[in-house]
């Protein structure tokens, strides 16, 4: 806690010694304010102030600080710790990123966390949906990688891997949703919840006369099809077929895809 009174436990009484002012509080090279003080066996460290958040500290008691009614004086002695870390693990980015669009159906999706984490009570409600609500089965997990250097799987738990078990959708929007508790640090902080979409693209597929066909039949309707079912855009008048640079006028309709 930030808010530590430290103490440290003698094996006899003692009294101040020479360097009893030399005891020492410190985070790197900076010495924190304290008031030390020693009653009996228990020497005293209190801050002035508050320490920070997930910082180590190393208190030095110098030889000859504490010496006992005998005179025997105390070993030079040195421990360290660290505080509490309060800040939650976070999402830092992902891929594909919030918004994509385009997203070829075969991806493998990952999140990114700003700490090392461990799996969370809610981390079995990772979940990815397409724009309907249906669930899409996919392997959910930390990233994993065989390091033929250490001859050991690695697992990374600053990245979960969300790996559909087929290929998504054409066209589809897809939303990835991180519950709130689904990973923790070291320090037992949870994630907050956290969600991002993309999109598959939503394209031709098939075309009839096909690209480069040659003997087409002059009566030809020409059709498209569309990986979806889809409506008329704002640029829905500005379909044409052309010969050169003169446009060829013709009924332009949609139908499903």
């Amino acid at each position: 806690p930030v808010d530590q009174t430290i103490t440290v436990t003698l094996s006899d009484a003692g009294v101040a010694g020479p360097s009893f002012n030399s005891i020492s509080l410190k985070t790197g090279a900076t010495t924190i304010q304290a008031a030390v003080s020693i009653n009996g066996n228990v020497l005293t460290i209190d801050p002035a102030a508050n320490l920070s958040n997930d910082t180590s500290y190393t208190v030095t008691i110098p030889a000859d600080s504490i010496r006992n009614a005998a005179g025997v004086p105390v070993n030079q002695y040195s421990f360290g710790f660290r505080t509490l870390d309060i800040v939650v693990p976070a999402v830092s980015g992902t891929s594909p990123a919030n918004g994509a669009t385009n997203v070829p159906v075969g991806t493998t999706i990952t999140v990114n966390l700003t700490e090392n984490t461990s799996t969370g009570p809610n981390f079995a409600g990772i979940t990815l949906k397409d724009a309907a609500g249906n669930t899409v089965t996919a392997g959910i997990d930390y990233s994993r990688y065989w390091d033929d250097w250490e001859w050991a799987e690695i697992v990374d738990t600053k990245i979960i891997v969300i790996d559909p078990a087929a290929n998504l959708e054409m066209g589809k929007t897809y939303i990835v949703t991180i519950p709130a508790d689904a990973v923790r640090d070291a320090d037992g902080n949870p994630n907050a919840p956290y969600s991002f979409s993309f999109s598959t693209p939503f394209t031709v597929t098939a075309t009839s006369p096909v690209s480069n066909a040659t003997k087409v039949p002059v009566d030809q309707t020409i059709t498209v099809t569309l990986s979806d079912a889809g409506v008329a855009g704002p640029s829905f008048n500005s379909i044409s077929l052309k010969t050169g640079a003169t446009t060829i006028q013709a009924a332009v309709s949609i139908n499903g895809n």
